[in-house]
């Protein structure tokens, strides 16, 4: 009968309370001690290999405890060379498992550690720390599985090669739980990378749709910081917007408490602020600013009444639509892109 680990799953930091230590042998490890129905992955059955891990699903994986011990904060633990150790008390007397996490029954030719995962994001994960080729990540769902596996094992050589692969545009369409991430391990980059990536996005919809719904359910998950700043950024780009929107230095004629058209008229400046409501109301649905760049800002009601707007006595057209299309798309470059 095989010594097999039967460790629960930590989150990071990794501390695994106990005291006595784990004795693992030093011998290869060998088939005929394993279940009969059990298999090796094809990639990790190196019978020079000296530890075999085994996924819930059965599946074993022989891996050299030198690489285990060198890439992995847990396993390092459990595959260290046993040392005496004076623990202050009578040595004829049984150890104190209290603390103990571990439930194990001991053959002392075999060691079996078994991982409470599947076996893809065990094979990506051992794939990573043994240096092997890997394929791209397919899905959020693919590297977060990985990261659970990583987390458990305490890996920082993988979480570094996710964090590189952050940037890959397959992240791009869920950028919540792209910040999230990023914010969990403090990966500054990553989370002003995602944080731009979400300005696509309206953070508090009105409607209840199953998207919004999605959203709202990313959103939850994300730490109290972690939420305020980021709402905190949207925030910022729409009132920063708006500040521009209502400069008399920017848009004169508009924004003017009193002007005249040059036959002495007074400009009903109505249409514009119609319009500069409007395009305020879409910042803050989209803080990206790409519907107010879009061709389609022009075909919009206020901006038709805004451009045919003039002066009931010479004609003459209170604005210059070139003139304020420029001024409004130099207002959206000049928003905030960090958080």
């Amino acid at each position: 009968m095989g010594l097999e680990l039967l460790v629960p799953i930590r989150r990071s930091p990794l501390i695994i309370p106990f005291s006595p230590t784990i004795i693992m042998s030093s011998e290869p490890v060998t088939t005929k001690r394993i279940d009969s129905q059990q298999s090796f992955h094809p990639q990790f059955d190196d019978a020079t290999a000296d530890t075999v891990l085994s996924s819930n699903q059965g599946t074993l994986f022989r891996m050299h405890s030198v690489t285990l011990r060198a890439t992995s904060g847990l396993l390092r633990l459990f595959l260290s060379d046993p040392k005496p150790t004076n623990t202050g008390r009578d040595p004829a007397s049984p150890p104190d498992l209290t603390n103990l996490s571990l439930t194990t029954t001991v053959d002392m030719s075999t060691a079996v550690i078994s991982l409470p995962f599947d076996d893809v994001p065990i094979q990506r994960v051992l794939l990573l720390v043994s240096a092997q080729p890997t394929e791209p990540w397919s899905s959020f769902e693919e590297l977060e599985a990985a990261i659970d596996v990583m987390e458990y094992l305490d890996t920082p050589g993988p979480l570094t090669f996710v964090r590189a692969s952050c940037f890959m545009p397959v992240f791009s369409p869920q950028p919540i739980r792209l910040y999230g991430l990023g914010s969990k391990f403090g990966w500054d980059e990553v989370t002003e990378h995602a944080a731009v990536l979400t300005l696509s996005l309206n953070l508090l919809p009105s409607s209840t749709s199953d998207d919004d719904q999605n959203l709202e359910e990313q959103l939850v998950r994300l730490s109290s910081g972690a939420l305020y700043k980021l709402l905190k950024f949207h925030r910022l780009r729409r009132d920063t917007f708006r500040n521009l929107m209502y400069s008399v230095e920017i848009f004169g004629v508009g924004n003017a408490t009193q002007i005249n058209c040059p036959c002495g008229t007074e400009v009903n400046n109505s249409c514009w602020r119609e319009l500069r409501a409007r395009l305020v109301w879409e910042m803050d649905q989209n803080p990206s600013g790409a519907t107010i760049l879009s061709p389609e800002m022009e075909e919009m009601e206020e901006s038709a009444k805004c451009w045919k707007a003039k002066c009931s006595r010479c004609g003459s057209l209170y604005y210059n639509r070139i003139e304020t299309l420029k001024n409004i798309r130099s207002c959206v470059g000049k928003l905030p892109q960090v958080l």
